[in-house]
């Protein structure tokens, strides 16, 4: 299941696997930096979204992905803006 593409991104899974992220029904967020370099500010942003908005925490996934995880399904558009704010686009962004 994914977000609606409302959200301006399509690739955001719910989590239903126990352990995954704390709680059924909510996402994670799937930042895919180019070339998979994130700088400092970069990263602390993020670690900053991850921080009020996330109940699983901020992951690499070790193939130049990180992900924002648990985040609440209400949250997820605001989420995606920060993220861009930031400088960095997430999975199923439209070019």
């Amino acid at each position: 299941m994914t977000v609606p593409a409302a959200f301006g991104c399509t690739a955001l899974p719910i989590h239903r696997q126990p352990g995954y992220a704390l709680g059924d029904g909510r996402f994670a967020v799937v930042v895919e930096p180019p070339l998979g370099r994130v700088s400092q500010a970069q990263r602390r942003g993020l670690a900053d979204i991850a921080r009020r908005y996330a109940f699983g925490g901020l992951v690499e996934q070790g193939i130049g992905r990180l992900e924002i995880r648990g985040v609440d399904p209400e949250l997820v558009p605001l989420v995606v803006d920060e993220v861009h704010t930031a400088g960095l686009p997430v999975v199923g962004d439209r070019s």
